[in-house]
């Protein structure tokens, strides 16, 4: 066996490749990999080869050598092989050391001061940079041209999440009623509505898309004006496009975990002595106060200072 990794890792050095990988649901964390490639390649000119569930995430990327993905079986048998080789130049973009379940809260007690991409860059085992680290999506002219031509978009428009991915933990919705009360309040904005498949709909808005392919999501949101959103995959993919991101942060992780430069933050959990409580089940603080706390006409307010065309 040790043989046999010798060959491998003397294959990779001599084609000058690098192997980075990430299986599993998260697709958030997928597309973090992204920036992770660019920093990479800027800094050794590796041919980087991608194994991922989520392919179109990393379509036209310039950073990017060849991108491989499996079905569910075959992603679990590729997996295993590279753990089992646990090879320099093929690493797995996910660091799980100082990660550990219990009673649903998550003990990340060496993360809450990192950028969620950088501590899970540890497994890389390269010294990077993170210093510039941005999220990166790339579009082709002519799925820019199908897009315009299929979405009908219009002119000027700002994307609304009012309900996030609730599968990994409750903690970071906001009430559904109080962006429906923003909406109301900012008449003037054509606002449509991204979200998840069979999604409550908001009323008083453009347009409503449920089920977009994450290519089509990705040019909605690059087209906007600007994004009110919640934690996760919308904040992550609005970097991309250094896209003005209205962001409703509950308690549950550290700001400095998930902040861009593009962010403009919306909290109340300074003060929260359970701050961050990176707590999966659901919250057993009374209130829920990191969300709870935080009104419509404060949102309203954000935006009206930081955002102007023709607002109400």
């Amino acid at each position: 066996m040790l043989r046999l990794k010798k060959l491998i890792d003397f294959y990779l050095k001599c084609r000058n490749l690098f192997i980075l990988y990430r299986f599993g649901p998260a697709i958030g964390d997928q597309l973090l990999m992204t920036g992770v490639i660019s920093l990479i390649y800027k800094k050794y000119n590796f041919k980087i080869i991608i194994f991922t569930n989520y392919p179109e995430l990393f379509l036209n990327n310039p950073n990017i050598y060849k991108i491989y993905s499996f079905n569910k079986i075959l992603s679990i048998f590729v997996y295993k092989i590279f753990k089992y080789l646990d090879i320099l130049r093929i690493r797995e973009f996910l660091y799980i050391s100082d990660y550990r379940k219990i009673d649903g809260i998550i003990d990340l007690s060496n993360f809450k001061n990192i950028h969620v991409a950088e501590y899970h860059s540890k497994n890389i085992k390269l010294p990077i940079d993170f210093t510039n680290y941005k999220n990166e999506f790339f579009f082709s002219d002519e799925e820019i041209f199908k897009f315009e031509n299929e979405l009908n978009l219009p002119k000027k428009y700002s994307v609304i999440q009012a309900q996030g991915k609730k599968s990994f933990t409750k903690n970071k919705e906001w009430d559904f009623m109080k962006f429906q009360e923003v909406v109301n309040k900012l008449k003037n904005i054509n606002w449509i509505q991204l979200g998840i498949k069979n999604q409550r709909e908001l009323k008083n808005i453009y347009k409503s898309f449920s089920n977009l392919s994450l290519r089509q999501l990705a040019y909605v949101i690059y087209r906007s004006d600007f994004m009110l959103c919640l934690e996760g995959l919308y904040n992550h993919l609005g970097n991309c496009f250094n896209k003005k991101t209205f962001l409703i942060l509950s308690g549950f992780v550290s700001e400095k975990n998930i902040y861009y430069s593009n962010n403009i933050l919306i909290k109340k959990y300074d003060s929260l002595p359970c701050y961050p409580c990176y707590r999966q089940h659901d919250c057993n603080v009374n209130g829920k106060p990191c969300t709870n706390l935080i009104t419509s006409d404060e949102v309203v307010d954000v935006i009206k200072k930081n955002f102007n065309y023709s607002i109400s």
